[in-house]
Parts: C-alpha cells; structure tokens; sequence
C-alpha cells in the first residue's frame, strides 16, 4: 500500500505513517450504525480516537467496562487493552511548527471531523403557526437505499449535514433520471 503525506504523531512524539483513509461502518451493539472515515495507519492494533467518540457522544465508562451511547442511552460492555505502560500523556512544545498548527487546526485535522464553521450565515425556514407536518419515514428499495446512503454518509462525516431533532418531517422520494433506462 502507497504511505501518504499525513503522519500521525504518537505521544512518545514519534511520527505514525499513513496510508490513506477507508470509511467503515461500525455495529457495536448500540442501535445505530457508527459510519466514520478511519485513517490506515502503521499500528499494530486498531484504535479508536477520541474525535470519534466526541463525534457520536459515546462514554467509555473505565470503572464498570462499558461504552455508554448518550444518543440511545444504552451501554455495552468493553475491555480495556494490555498496555505495557498505561499512561495519558500530552505533547506541547514552542516551535514554529506549533505556532501554525495553532493558527491553522485544519492542516492536522483529518477527514471526517467536524470542521470549525467561519461564517456567520444561518439559515432558518419559516414555517405557519399551528402543528409540524409530519411523514412518517418510508422503507426504501435496496438499490434505493444504498444511493441515498452514498449521498448522505459523507454530508455527516464532514460536517456539512446534521441529523435533524427538528418534528418537521417528509419522507425521502428518490426518482431515476429519464436518461438511466
């Protein structure tokens, strides 16, 4: 596999090669689906940051061993992993390289996290006094599914769509342009 620009650093501050990312979906017992954009990384065992758990509101609860879903409320049990010297440790230094990381997060940032929003545009919709108009959702055909899945998974990963708690609803209607047969 090719090794790409974008390292890692590790908290002993030794560089992690890369190569490349691969979105993956995660079941972990929870009722939902945990889609992500992980990173290949030169690790001898998988990992799972912290911007993913922030990302989706997952707890790790180290005392009683479980990982708690505040979307779900729900809990499963986990383990912790054998490490030969347990320890959190930080790395902060006064270099020029620190001083544009701070001026720019974004150059180490990788895909799939939310983005600082740098604009003051907000958007509202006007809506009618009275109740929300509401749909309940509808199944969709497989191959139907799968488009719209493509189209949305990424607007979550980069944060340029959100899952709405709003009670305004309408189902999804998915129609094939008149020149795919």
């Amino acid at each position: 596999m090719e090794r790409t620009n974008y390292d890692l650093c590790a908290a002993n501050g030794t560089s992690i090669h890369t190569y490349g990312w691969l979105p993956l979906s995660l079941n972990l017992g929870l009722r939902r689906e945990f889609t992500w954009r992980f990173v290949l990384a030169d690790v001898p065992h998988p990992l799972i940051g912290v911007d993913f758990l922030s990302h989706f509101g997952l707890l790790m609860d180290c005392r009683n061993s479980r990982i708690l879903d505040w979307v779900t409320m729900l809990s499963v049990p986990a383990s912790a992993a054998n490490a030969l010297i347990p320890s959190v440790k930080t790395i902060s230094s006064n270099t020029p390289i620190d001083s544009l990381i701070t001026e720019f997060p974004d150059l180490t940032r990788p895909a799939g996290v939310q983005r600082e929003i740098r604009h003051n545009t907000v958007h509202h919709i006007r809506t009618v006094p009275g109740l929300p108009v509401t749909c309940l959702p509808r199944r969709l055909a497989p191959d139907q599914l799968a488009i719209a899945k493509a189209e949305f998974i990424p607007m979550l990963l980069d944060g340029t769509a959100r899952r709405s708690e709003s009670s305004w609803s309408s189902a999804l209607h998915i129609v094939p342009k008149k020149d795919s047969g």
